[in-house]
Protein backbone atom coordinates (compact mmCIF):
# COMPACT_ATOMS: atom_id res chain seq x y z
CA UNK A 1 0.00 0.00 0.00
CA UNK A 2 3.42 2.25 -0.52
CA UNK A 3 3.14 2.74 3.32
CA UNK A 4 6.25 2.46 5.56
CA UNK A 5 5.12 0.65 8.88
CA UNK A 6 6.16 -1.12 11.36
CA UNK A 7 7.01 -4.77 11.91
CA UNK A 8 4.59 -6.95 13.86
CA UNK A 9 4.83 -6.67 17.66
CA UNK A 10 3.52 -6.74 20.80
CA UNK A 11 4.63 -4.37 23.63
CA UNK A 12 3.05 -6.72 26.22
CA UNK A 13 4.10 -9.57 27.91
CA UNK A 14 1.66 -13.29 28.66
CA UNK A 15 -0.68 -11.90 25.69
CA UNK A 16 -3.01 -14.62 26.42
CA UNK A 17 -2.15 -15.75 29.95
CA UNK A 18 -3.93 -13.16 32.37
CA UNK A 19 -3.54 -15.02 35.06
CA UNK A 20 0.31 -14.72 35.08
CA UNK A 21 1.64 -11.45 37.73
CA UNK A 22 2.03 -9.24 34.52
CA UNK A 23 -1.56 -8.85 35.11
CA UNK A 24 -3.29 -7.53 38.13
CA UNK A 25 -6.42 -6.76 39.27
CA UNK A 26 -7.06 -3.31 40.64
CA UNK A 27 -10.22 -5.01 42.85
CA UNK A 28 -8.72 -8.06 44.24
CA UNK A 29 -12.12 -9.48 45.03
CA UNK A 30 -12.83 -9.99 41.30
CA UNK A 31 -12.24 -13.29 39.60
CA UNK A 32 -9.99 -14.49 37.15
CA UNK A 33 -10.61 -18.19 35.83
CA UNK A 34 -8.24 -19.60 33.87
CA UNK A 35 -9.19 -21.86 30.39
CA UNK A 36 -12.86 -21.38 31.19
CA UNK A 37 -13.85 -20.39 27.09
CA UNK A 38 -12.82 -21.28 23.71
CA UNK A 39 -10.51 -18.40 22.27
CA UNK A 40 -10.52 -17.57 18.74
CA UNK A 41 -7.85 -19.60 17.60
CA UNK A 42 -10.00 -22.64 18.78
CA UNK A 43 -8.61 -23.60 21.96
CA UNK A 44 -10.16 -23.79 25.54
CA UNK A 45 -7.53 -21.09 26.92
CA UNK A 46 -9.81 -18.08 27.59
CA UNK A 47 -10.24 -16.24 30.68
CA UNK A 48 -13.26 -15.35 32.65
CA UNK A 49 -13.09 -12.09 34.54
CA UNK A 50 -15.80 -11.16 36.56
CA UNK A 51 -16.38 -8.56 38.90
CA UNK A 52 -17.35 -9.07 42.43
CA UNK A 53 -20.23 -6.89 44.19
CA UNK A 54 -18.21 -4.35 45.15
CA UNK A 55 -18.88 -0.71 44.47
CA UNK A 56 -15.46 -0.29 42.70
CA UNK A 57 -13.82 -0.35 39.10
CA UNK A 58 -13.15 -3.61 38.15
CA UNK A 59 -9.83 -3.40 36.04
CA UNK A 60 -7.82 -6.04 34.69
CA UNK A 61 -4.03 -4.53 33.76
CA UNK A 62 -0.54 -4.73 32.61
CA UNK A 63 1.94 -2.11 34.00
CA UNK A 64 3.37 -0.45 30.57
CA UNK A 65 5.53 2.91 30.20
CA UNK A 66 3.88 4.97 27.21
CA UNK A 67 6.03 7.34 25.44
CA UNK A 68 4.93 11.13 24.80
CA UNK A 69 3.16 12.48 21.04
CA UNK A 70 3.45 8.58 20.47
CA UNK A 71 0.60 6.58 18.68
CA UNK A 72 -0.75 3.12 20.03
CA UNK A 73 -3.30 0.72 19.30
CA UNK A 74 -4.61 -1.14 22.49
CA UNK A 75 -6.92 -4.38 21.80
CA UNK A 76 -8.06 -7.24 22.77
CA UNK A 77 -10.47 -10.36 21.61
CA UNK A 78 -13.39 -9.63 24.10
CA UNK A 79 -16.72 -11.59 24.61
CA UNK A 80 -19.45 -11.30 26.56
CA UNK A 81 -20.07 -14.49 29.61
CA UNK A 82 -22.74 -12.30 30.94
CA UNK A 83 -22.00 -8.79 31.20
CA UNK A 84 -22.69 -6.65 28.13
CA UNK A 85 -20.34 -3.41 27.81
CA UNK A 86 -16.11 -3.45 28.42
CA UNK A 87 -13.64 -1.13 28.06
CA UNK A 88 -10.22 -0.53 26.81
CA UNK A 89 -7.94 2.51 28.07
CA UNK A 90 -4.32 3.39 28.62
CA UNK A 91 -4.83 3.89 32.23
CA UNK A 92 -2.66 6.49 34.78
CA UNK A 93 -3.12 10.10 35.63
CA UNK A 94 0.81 10.29 34.49
CA UNK A 95 -0.57 10.12 30.66
CA UNK A 96 -1.25 13.96 30.94
CA UNK A 97 -4.82 14.03 29.74
CA UNK A 98 -7.77 15.60 32.12
CA UNK A 99 -9.92 12.36 32.69
CA UNK A 100 -10.28 8.90 31.78
CA UNK A 101 -12.43 9.68 28.84
CA UNK A 102 -9.59 11.10 27.03
CA UNK A 103 -8.09 7.26 26.63
CA UNK A 104 -10.51 4.64 26.47
CA UNK A 105 -13.09 2.74 24.16
CA UNK A 106 -16.30 1.73 25.23
CA UNK A 107 -17.63 -1.23 23.54
CA UNK A 108 -21.04 -3.17 23.50
CA UNK A 109 -20.54 -6.84 23.58
CA UNK A 110 -24.22 -7.54 22.49
CA UNK A 111 -24.52 -5.37 19.18
CA UNK A 112 -21.01 -5.29 18.48
CA UNK A 113 -21.04 -1.55 18.36
CA UNK A 114 -19.03 1.36 19.68
CA UNK A 115 -20.50 3.27 22.39
CA UNK A 116 -17.94 6.18 23.00
CA UNK A 117 -14.50 6.80 21.46
CA UNK A 118 -11.55 8.50 23.26
CA UNK A 119 -11.84 12.30 23.11
CA UNK A 120 -8.49 12.43 21.29
CA UNK A 121 -8.72 9.25 19.51
CA UNK A 122 -10.86 6.24 18.06
CA UNK A 123 -12.36 3.29 18.68
CA UNK A 124 -13.14 -0.38 16.57
CA UNK A 125 -14.92 -3.43 17.03
CA UNK A 126 -14.56 -6.00 14.77
CA UNK A 127 -16.65 -9.34 14.85
CA UNK A 128 -14.66 -12.68 14.59
CA UNK A 129 -17.67 -14.69 15.06
CA UNK A 130 -18.65 -16.77 17.87
CA UNK A 131 -19.66 -13.90 20.08
CA UNK A 132 -16.19 -12.69 19.82
CA UNK A 133 -14.92 -9.15 19.21
CA UNK A 134 -11.70 -7.53 18.52
CA UNK A 135 -11.98 -3.99 20.21
CA UNK A 136 -9.61 -1.23 19.47
CA UNK A 137 -8.34 2.00 20.80
CA UNK A 138 -6.00 4.29 18.92
CA UNK A 139 -4.54 7.08 20.56
CA UNK A 140 -2.14 9.78 20.96
CA UNK A 141 -0.02 9.67 24.20
CA UNK A 142 0.22 13.81 25.15
CA UNK A 143 2.56 12.97 27.82
CA UNK A 144 3.95 10.02 28.72
CA UNK A 145 4.90 7.57 31.71
CA UNK A 146 4.76 4.83 33.73
CA UNK A 147 0.68 3.57 33.37
CA UNK A 148 -1.18 0.94 32.60
CA UNK A 149 -2.73 -1.43 29.71
CA UNK A 150 -6.16 -1.78 30.51
CA UNK A 151 -8.98 -3.97 30.05
CA UNK A 152 -12.31 -2.86 32.41
CA UNK A 153 -15.73 -3.76 33.19
CA UNK A 154 -18.23 -0.80 32.57
CA UNK A 155 -21.77 -0.22 34.25
CA UNK A 156 -24.67 -1.47 32.09
CA UNK A 157 -26.55 1.65 33.46
CA UNK A 158 -23.88 3.82 32.09
CA UNK A 159 -21.78 2.38 30.46
CA UNK A 160 -18.96 5.05 30.29
CA UNK A 161 -18.38 4.10 34.04
CA UNK A 162 -16.11 1.42 35.25
CA UNK A 163 -17.50 1.67 38.83
CA UNK A 164 -20.12 -1.77 39.39
CA UNK A 165 -22.76 -1.59 40.98
CA UNK A 166 -23.94 -4.85 40.20
CA UNK A 167 -20.90 -7.58 40.11
CA UNK A 168 -22.00 -10.94 41.10
CA UNK A 169 -18.44 -13.03 40.75
CA UNK A 170 -19.92 -15.02 38.05
CA UNK A 171 -21.02 -13.23 35.39
CA UNK A 172 -18.15 -11.18 33.33
CA UNK A 173 -16.44 -11.27 29.98
CA UNK A 174 -14.16 -13.56 28.28
CA UNK A 175 -10.67 -12.12 27.49
CA UNK A 176 -7.78 -13.41 25.08
CA UNK A 177 -5.68 -11.96 23.15
CA UNK A 178 -4.10 -8.48 24.38
CA UNK A 179 -2.04 -6.23 22.40
CA UNK A 180 -0.46 -2.75 22.45
CA UNK A 181 1.57 -1.52 19.17
CA UNK A 182 3.09 1.63 18.04
CA UNK A 183 0.52 3.03 14.99
CA UNK A 184 2.85 5.98 14.13
CA UNK A 185 4.14 5.61 11.10
CA UNK A 186 2.07 3.64 8.61
CA UNK A 187 0.83 1.55 11.55
CA UNK A 188 1.65 -2.11 11.55
CA UNK A 189 2.15 -4.63 8.92
CA UNK A 190 0.25 -7.69 9.62
CA UNK A 191 1.63 -10.78 11.01
CA UNK A 192 2.46 -13.40 8.81
CA UNK A 193 1.85 -16.49 11.34
CA UNK A 194 -1.78 -15.96 11.45
CA UNK A 195 -2.83 -13.30 8.78
CA UNK A 196 -4.19 -10.26 10.89
CA UNK A 197 -2.83 -7.96 13.36
CA UNK A 198 -2.46 -10.02 16.46
CA UNK A 199 1.34 -10.92 17.78
CA UNK A 200 1.21 -13.39 20.40
CA UNK A 201 4.02 -13.34 23.74
CA UNK A 202 4.70 -15.03 26.21
CA UNK A 203 7.26 -14.18 29.08
CA UNK A 204 8.74 -11.34 26.71
CA UNK A 205 7.17 -8.61 24.23
CA UNK A 206 8.13 -9.13 20.75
Amino acid sequence: DGLLKWAPHNLLTYSEDFTNAAWWLFDAGDTRTPDAGVSPDGTTNALLFAPDSTTNVHVLRQAFTFSSDVTYTLSAFIKSAGRRYCQIAAGGSVLGTPSYDYRRGVFDLQSGAVVSEPTDGTASIQDFGGGWYLCSVIITIPSGGSSNFDICHANPATPTSNTITDGNGTDGIYVWGAHLYRSDLGGMANNPDRGDSYVPTTTTAV
